[in-house]
């Protein structure tokens, strides 16, 4: 409950030293608008997305395909975009402790410090109540916010990526395919150079093919020959699968450039992020009215104000 002696108490102060709190609150409006007012332009870019669900993304699965994430797909992302060695790597591509201005702090920790409190203020990442992940950046240059606007989108484009395995996954096939055909490319040398040199002529397939072998060292070649002939085909149709995986990879990175389902793209932005100087002076207004009354009625409360100095008592004289 309220106290009614110290509200009572209030309400004579302020009606007793209502000129120097309007005074006083007038001063203290006019320096924060001022301030508030008088700072420079800033913009905001902004973008907001959804990764993908990471769970059926991966090209290992055969009807792979790219949908919205879950939850915990949210949280992977946005844990990844709070993550120490992206920071670091996002302080180090901007040189934002020269763009802050802070180079002029010698000390490390309090440096450090203070870029991260900058940062807390100009870079707002959030999961939205819609499910997304909103990324706004706020700086007095409209090129630098978007560049970092544009700097992370393709991080997270790639850290998607690489949890997926799209790009590895081809690059794995594609090198699969590479030694596999040069592995086929020996293995029908070693058959051309024995038939040349045995003289062993096949026609048609060789199982049921008619087969000429005009001396006796080719007979004894002929199973060498037989179970060589096998392994190539074998080969043929491993490399045939290969092939078809590859380019079921190949359309899967090709159909899902992003692999980010982006609501809204970054963007330059035009104007700088709207102050409505009417509601900026009313909030200054009323703190600075709240902040004056206080400290009047603290500075009566402890005697600095209010209390007229006694004066001398004249002796009284009593006339006969």
């Amino acid at each position: 409950m309220h106290n009614p002696a110290a509200l009572h108490k209030i309400a004579e102060v302020i009606k007793r030293y209502w000129k120097f709190i309007a005074i006083f609150s007038g001063a203290l409006t006019s320096i924060s608008a001022y301030i508030l007012l008088a700072g420079p332009d800033i913009y905001m870019c902004e973008m907001e997305f959804v990764p993908p669900d990471f769970s059926v993304a991966s090209p290992l699965l055969k009807n792979a395909a790219l949908v919205p994430g879950s939850a915990s797909d949210l949280e992977r992302t946005y844990g990844y975009l709070h993550s120490f060695s992206l920071r670091q790597e996002l302080i180090d591509s901007f040189n934002l402790y020269e763009h802050y201005g802070l180079q002029r702090i010698s000390n490390p920790r309090r440096r450090a410090q203070r870029l991260e409190d900058i940062l807390r203020d100009n870079i707002r990442i959030s999961i939205t109540k819609n499910a997304t992940i909103a990324i706004r950046i706020y700086d007095a240059s409209p090129d630098f916010s978007y560049k970092v606007a544009l700097f992370l989108k393709n991080k997270v484009e790639l850290f998607c990526r690489e949890v997926i395995g799209m790009d590895k996954a081809l690059s794995e096939k594609v090198r699969q395919l590479q030694e596999l055909m040069q592995e086929i490319r020996t293995l029908e040398e070693k058959l051309s150079a024995i038939r040349v040199e045995y003289q062993i002529i096949t026609s048609g397939e060789h199982r049921g093919s008619t087969v000429s072998i005009p001396t006796k060292a080719g007979f004894a070649q002929y199973d060498k020959l037989l179970s060589m002939e096998s392994r190539l085909v074998k080969l043929q149709e491993t490399y045939a699968d290969l092939l078809e995986e590859k380019g079921r990879r190949e359309d899967l990175v090709r159909i899902y450039s992003t692999p980010i389902f982006i609501i809204q793209p970054p963007y330059k932005p035009s104007y700088p992020v709207g102050h409505n100087p009417f509601i900026i002076t009313a909030v200054a207004l009323v703190s600075s009215l709240i902040v004056s009354t206080i400290l009047i009625t603290y500075a009566h409360h402890l005697g600095i104000i209010g209390h007229e100095p006694k004066k001398d008592i004249e002796p009284l004289i009593v006339s006969n």
